[in-house]
C-alpha cells in the first residue's frame, strides 16, 4: 500500500510534466527543492551536535559527524574522477569507523547477546495504514517528483551552451 502510494504521484505527474512547466518554472521548482533541504537542517544539526536531552554538545557525536562531512566533501572535490563519485560512501565509512573507534554506536550492545548464525524471525504482516500515512508519503513523493524534474532542468542547462527554457519533451 505504502508503496503505491509513493508511486501514483509519480505516474500522475509523468504524462503532465509539458503542461506543469508553466505553473512549475525552474525558479519555482528551485525554492520548492530548497525548501525541503532547509527543513531538514534543524534535525541534522542536532543529530549531528549530539543534542538530545541537555542543551550541551556532545563531543564524540560532533567529531563523528565532522569527520564524516569531512571526508565526504574532501572525496568530492580533491579525489580523482572516478573516486569522486563514491564521496558520501566514504564518508559513511569513515563516519562509522570514527564511531566504531569512539564506541558511540547507539544500540552496539543490542549485539552483544545475538547469536552468530540464526535464522530471522518472519513477523506476521499489518496491513492497517493510517489514511494520515499515505497522505505524508504523497507529499513526500510529489517533492522527491519536483526534485528530479529541477534536477534535470539543472543538467540539461549545464550541457547545453544555448540553453534558454527546459525541453520537457
Amino acid at each position: 500500500v505504502l508503496g503505491l502510494a509513493a508511486a501514483a504521484p509519480a505516474l500522475l505527474l509523468s504524462g503532465m510534466i509539458a503542461r506543469l512547466r508553466v505553473l512549475f518554472p525552474p525558479a519555482v521548482l528551485g525554492v520548492v527543492v530548497t525548501m525541503g533541504g532547509i527543513s531538514l537542517v534543524e534535525s541534522a544539526l542536532r543529530h549531528a551536535l549530539g543534542l538530545g536531552v541537555g542543551p550541551f554538545v556532545h563531543l564524540p557525536s560532533f567529531f563523528v559527524a565532522g569527520i564524516t562531512l569531512a571526508t565526504i566533501v574532501a572525496v568530492s572535490v580533491w579525489a580523482p574522477r572516478k573516486v569522486k563519485l563514491f564521496g558520501l560512501l566514504a564518508g559513511i565509512l569513515a563516519g562509522v569507523f570514527a564511531a566504531a573507534l569512539g564506541l558511540e554506536i547507539p544500540g552496539l550492545e543490542q549485539f552483544g547477546d545475538a547469536a552468530i548464525f540464526a535464522l530471522p524471525a518472519v513477523p506476521q504482516p499489518s496491513f492497517a495504514v493510517p489514511s494520515s500515512l499515505i497522505a505524508v508519503i504523497v507529499m513526500v513523493a510529489l517533492l522527491a517528483q519536483f526534485d528530479t524534474c529541477a534536477s534535470v532542468v539543472i543538467m540539461d542547462k549545464i550541457d547545453d551552451t544555448a540553453w534558454h527554457r527546459p525541453d520537457m519533451r
